[in-house]
């Protein structure tokens, strides 16, 4: 048993050592993202850790911090006299994708069209939290009635992503690149028998830091 341990310890040691011997690099990006569900777009910010294992691929961690607010009208009121105001359902979606991303770079381009384009494939697990707050009102003039609501639920699920993005070099010298990526994000979080379509469209932009 002590021989397979002292295996296993000499090959993550060595295959640590590689890893950490090729180049390295942080992309930091900002931009939004949608919900299906919510049928609305949120902030969305990133921060992908990647191994540039040769020009033309690169591999790493990629986290995101996606904020979705949605409102929803429910009725109205009668505040006074004659003065009518909207109620609303106000909800706010945070979600976190923890996704392995690879990405396929053509640096043979940049002397065509210069900008390097790039393909990224991303699979992972989404952590999501939810949270409603609804009013307890009589719709006038309907007469419906609504109970006070404030319910927090956390959802969870399988996620993957498809990106489509550019790299510029504003210099030969430079040590950053500014980077764009347009793509589709899946994502159906559930809690129990509930499910929440996070899936929808992303667009960001940002800044690639070589590290090494």
């Amino acid at each position: 048993m002590k021989k397979y341990a002292l295996i296993a310890a000499v090959f993550f040691t060595l295959s640590t050592g590689q890893l950490l011997a090729v180049n390295q690099e942080l992309h930091c990006k900002v931009g939004t993202g949608y919900a299906h569900d919510l049928d609305n777009a949120g902030l969305d910010l990133s921060a992908f850790y990647a191994f540039e294992f040769d020009p033309y691929f690169a591999a790493g961690i990629e986290g995101t911090f996606l904020w979705v607010p949605w409102d929803k009208k429910l009725g109205t009121k009668e505040t006074s006299p004659g003065v009518f105001v909207d109620v609303v359902a106000s909800s706010n979606v945070f979600a976190l994708p923890i996704m392995f991303n690879g990405q396929v770079r053509l640096p043979f381009l940049v002397k065509k069209i210069y900008v390097e384009p790039n393909v990224t494939f991303g699979i992972g697990y989404t952590p999501v939290l939810l949270s409603y707050n609804q009013p307890a009102f009589v719709d006038q003039p309907s007469g419906d009635s609504y109970a006070e609501k404030d319910i927090i639920r956390f959802f969870h699920g399988f996620s993957w992503q498809f990106l489509v993005g550019v790299a510029f070099k504003p210099s030969v010298k430079s040590t950053i690149r500014f980077v764009g990526d347009i793509g589709y994000r899946g994502l159906n979080a559930r809690h129990g028998s509930e499910k929440l379509k996070m899936s929808g469209m992303l667009f960001r932009l940002g800044v690639l830091f070589k590290l090494k």
